[in-house]
């Protein structure tokens, strides 16, 4: 029976004076390993016939034109130095075996291997190198075996340093391309040295070393990085989601190669918080910058969007979905490209079926709009349509992480000097168009939004006097096909613990999470040079009116002296999954080229309370009081007793012990103030979304009617045996 709200109505007055101060919610959970150095090689095949890889030190690319290397130098190096490598002829004496013909490169876990007829060319991906091989399986013809290469290259040739070939950049590192062992089937080996020759790279052996040999033969050089600086990859630009069904968050983000050549790499984590593995979801070298990423829950699919810079039509949007379960991943696919410049897309998911909403930044002629298309799990585009196109200028768009089963977006913005917001159905029809979400005009930026389908929470930053900026919000709930902005005002003074006379706020994500939203943001001192950002995160929700209700405000959750910047929070409730679990994200900054991702797992409730079993129970047997749920705000929570005996019933009240037949079978009754006896031997519920009731404490007892071993007459007028009692603390 659902009566667990009306008895906690009932109670409420009670409750209140009853309960202690408002419990904290929980203290992060760090995640260990975002944005930390690569644990395996990356291996990607986008569908255009290469292979990519992105070990450590390097990346390169597999083709049918050859084999391009490029050699990681640090993410400050001004741009990619590349080293192209083709196989121009093997010949055994006077008979080629190999002309330079194109073959097809075929990955096989971290192997590339190129069928070249007469013999296979193979390249083995490690972290630090990649070892090429030749093997050939037999000897054609007498005299001399010759493996000549050609290779391009802007790189510095700088000569043999005992170990092989060195191609420089200066002042950044270069590349050896190592001399060669030549191991034949008995294991017998010899060392050939790489010599440069005219357009290439020529390997030699000698025929007096053929003459002996036992086939299949392999030729072996190895291909390093040798590096100047010791800066590991630059990471930061986080976004999260999370599948329900998996059980699994996926979070994507930049990774910098050289000035020119940002990647995307995707992690993902099970619900609690450990690393499954590492993808690329690009590791070319076109450049890709301002990831985005949601779930689609009926699929167990993600989709990752970003902007591109290609070569003709400048800043494009392009997209890539992400099996939730597996490392499968579909082709990348282009979301929107003409000769405007796109920029700073966002993408919101579904609970159920339908397609994503994927919305972003359309600059022409310098008067940026904002425009959005829906996309299907398969990459099939909907039609382009205007969200924002006002005159004034609309940027940063931000889209709620889902539809909801409701089925509507909102999707918020800059215009001007005002956020603004426009709600999408899943029709891709726009149900409301811009509507305002701020009063006073002012230089307001970085909104984000998030929402259950009917009801929304936007925040973003706002600049005040002397650089005190401040973070704001604004509720917007769904009543039919309208959205009304139900509040709206300034957290940052609301929020408990902030010292907003001085210190800076901004850069503000947000999550719901059930009946409460959690929001993240950095602050810090206002002054030059600003030497210290750290993050912080609040606990709200918004009751009734609308007027914020704080669950806990100003918690940290990273203060290194370093600066920390750009946080993103994803929930597990956005994506149909259980409210008050969030994955939150932040750069922290050791230098304008250096940053490092990290990361937590925040709970949204108070870490106190729950459920509690007070011993009370009587009988023979005595009657089992079963639980199941988390008892927090908006989530369900169901109480059974067993029927050990006659009919059952459950008594709700207040705590207490009093003594019911001591003399007897000693049952204890574990409810002080009884508010209700329900008949039945079940009652299931969802706790309501009343912040007053957080930290009140309920109990529940279960009796089953006739019976041995517990009260009887002639103390009472019927036999009854009595179950423990379960304290159930709200969190």
């Amino acid at each position: 029976m659902n009566l667990f709200p009306t008895i906690l109505s009932i109670l409420a007055p009670a409750l209140a004076a009853a309960q202690s101060p408002l419990p904290q919610p929980s203290r992060p959970e760090a995640i260990s390993g975002l944005g930390g150095e690569l644990e395996s090689v990356l291996v990607d095949e986008p569908g255009d016939g290469n292979v990519w890889a992105r070990g450590r030190t390097y990346k390169a690319r597999f083709g049918a034109d050859g084999v391009e290397y490029i050699s990681f130098l640090g993410s400050a190096a001004p741009r990619n130095f590349p080293l192209t490598f083709r196989v121009e002829e093997v010949a055994f004496g006077s008979v080629e075996i190999a002309d330079g013909a194109p073959a097809s490169p075929v990955l096989e876990g971290e192997r590339v291997t190129y069928d070249r007829g007469a013999f296979l060319e193979t390249w083995d991906l490690r972290l630090e190198e990649v070892e090429q091989r030749f093997v050939l399986p037999t000897r054609v013809a007498p005299g001399d075996l010759r493996v000549r290469l050609a290779v391009e290259s802007d790189l510095s040739f700088a000569g043999h340093d005992g170990s092989g070939l060195l191609f420089e950049a200066p002042g950044l590192g270069a590349v050896r391309y190592g001399d060669a062992t030549i191991l034949d089937a008995r294991g017998v080996s010899i060392a050939r040295p790489a010599a440069l020759v005219e357009g290439g790279i020529e390997i030699e052996v000698p025929a007096t070393y053929l003459d002996e040999a036992a086939f299949p033969l392999v030729v072996d050089p190895i291909v390093t990085t040798i590096t100047i600086t010791n800066s590991g990859t630059d990471t930061f630009d986080a976004d999260i989601a999370f599948d329900a069904s998996t059980d699994r968050w996926l979070v994507v983000y930049e990774a910098v190669f050289s000035s020119t050549d940002r990647d995307l790499w995707s992690r993902r984590y099970t619900g609690a918080g450990a690393l499954v593995e590492t993808l690329a979801v690009d590791t070319t070298t076109s450049d890709t910058r301002d990831p985005a990423v949601a779930n689609h829950a009926g699929a167990d699919q993600f989709l990752i969007v970003w902007e591109e810079q290609q070569a003709v039509t400048g800043l494009d949007i392009r997209g890539r979905t992400r099996d939730a379960g597996s490392t499968s991943m579909g082709a990348p696919f282009t979301i929107r490209a003409t000769l405007d410049a796109e920029t700073d897309p966002d993408v919101g998911g579904r609970s159920a079926g339908g397609e994503y909403l994927v919305a972003w930044e359309a600059s022409a002629l310098g008067d940026p709009d904002v425009r959005a298309r829906l996309v299907t799990t398969g990459g099939i585009l909907g039609s382009v349509f205007d969200l924002a196109s006002t005159g004034a200028d609309e940027l940063d768009p931000a889209v709620s992480k889902s539809a909801g089963p409701s089925g509507f977006w909102v999707v918020a913005y800059v215009r001007g000097l005002a956020i603004s917001f426009s709600a999408v159905g899943t029709a891709g029809n726009v149900v409301q168009g811009t509507t305002d979400l701020t009063g006073a005009p002012g230089t307001v930026f970085q909104p984000d939004v998030d929402g259950d389908g009917d009801e929304f929470l936007t925040v973003w930053g706002r600049a005040g006097s002397f650089g005190n900026n401040d973070v704001e919000g604004a509720v917007v709930r769904r009543q039919g096909l309208a959205f009304n902005v139900d509040w709206a005002g300034n957290l940052s003074v609301l929020e408990p613990g902030v010292p907003f006379a001085t210190e800076y706020q901004h850069q503000p994500a947000v999550a719901k999470e059930g009946c409460r939203y959690t929001y993240v943001y950095v602050e810090g001192t206002f002054g030059l040079p600003f030497s210290d950002f750290d993050t912080y995160a609040a606990v709200v929700s918004f009751p009734g009116s609308g007027f914020p209700v704080f669950h806990d405000g100003h918690v940290p959750l990273g203060t290194a002296p370093e600066w920390e910047e750009r946080p993103a929070i994803a929930s597990k409730a956005s994506a149909g999954g259980a409210p008050l679990r969030s994955f939150i994200a932040w750069n922290r900054e050791a230098t304008l080229t250096n940053h490092d991702l990290h990361g937590a797992l925040w709970d949204g409730m108070a870490p106190t309370g729950g459920t509690t079993l007070v011993q009370t129970g009587c009988g023979t047997p005595e009657p089992s009081l079963l639980w199941s749920g988390t008892p927090a705000l908006g989530l369900p929570f169901n109480v059974f007793v067993s029927m050990s005996a006659g009919p059952p019933l459950l008594v709700v009240g207040l705590p207490g012990v009093i003594s019911l037949c001591p003399s007897q079978g000693g049952c204890v009754l574990g409810v002080g103030l009884i508010v209700a006896i329900v008949q039945g031997n079940s009652l299931q519920t969802t706790i309501p979304c009343d912040p007053s009731l957080v930290g009140a404490t309920v109990a529940v007892q279960g009796f089953n009617l006739g019976g041995t071993g517990g009260c009887a007459p002639p103390a009472w007028g019927i036999p009854f045996v009595a179950s423990d009692t379960l304290r159930v603390t709200i969190q």
